[in-house]
């Protein structure tokens, strides 16, 4: 059992590295924007201990990645986690310019609502 947890810390920390990194914060900025400490991420990021549900949710949103991402390496083709965090600060006449570009894009592909389910 605690051969698992070790294992599995160090791939969520791989992952955790990755986001990061591919994010370009150093681990100081990063460990700034979730409220940890640079030593915490540290360890966590090398495996050394495992991240709380709170330290999860916090760095899905400062990395824009899925928490299926970070807990289980994977994130589905139809995962818009990414595109929804960039959204969250956006104004409703925002959003409206980008339902309208969505909705170019698709037509460009020639997608219909129906294809789309």
């Amino acid at each position: 059992m605690k051969k698992e947890k070790k294992r599995i810390n160090k791939q969520i920390g791989a992952r955790i590295k990755a986001a990061r990194e591919a994010s370009e914060y150093t681990q100081e900025q990063f460990a700034e924007k979730v409220d940890l400490s640079i030593q915490h991420v540290s360890n966590l990021e090398r495996g050394i201990a495992g991240p709380s549900i709170d330290a999860v949710i916090k760095m899905c949103k400062v990395l824009c990645v899925s928490c299926d991402y970070l807990l289980l390496g994977h994130s589905g083709k139809k995962d818009v986690s990414k595109v929804e965090s960039k959204l969250d600060n956006l104004t409703p006449d925002q959003l409206l310019i980008v339902d309208k570009g969505i909705r170019i894009i698709l037509e460009a592909f020639s997608l219909t609502d129906e294809d789309e389910e």
